[in-house]
């Protein structure tokens, strides 16, 4: 399996940073997460396009959880999430604007 998106706090700083801006989910229907922040974070993604027609998700300081996609994320789109870092009481930032591509 392809290694988990990683959300960790900068050491010394009030930030929490996503390892990866864009996921490319192409074919899975699953992206496995990696929280390092020191809190929980919580993960918002648009549209009910989580499994069992969630928008959001939370994850406990150092879990590693899978987070579902709907079976109606298959066709071709690309969406913004955001990560809430509770560490900081910030969202966590990427490298560009956090994206997920799907094929």
């Amino acid at each position: 399996p392809p290694d988990p998106v990683r959300v960790y706090r900068a050491q010394g700083t009030n930030i929490c940073i996503i390892d990866a801006g864009s996921i490319h989910i192409g074919t899975k229907t699953e992206v496995r997460w990696k929280n390092e922040t020191g809190d929980d974070i919580e993960i918002f993604v648009p549209h009910k396009r989580l499994s069992g027609n969630k928008t959001y998700v939370k994850i406990g300081d150092t879990d590693s959880k899978a987070i579902k996609f709907s079976p109606s994320v298959s066709t071709e789109e690309v969406f913004t999430y955001v990560v809430y870092c509770h560490a900081t009481g910030n969202f966590a930032v990427a490298g560009s604007e956090p994206e997920m591509i799907v094929p």
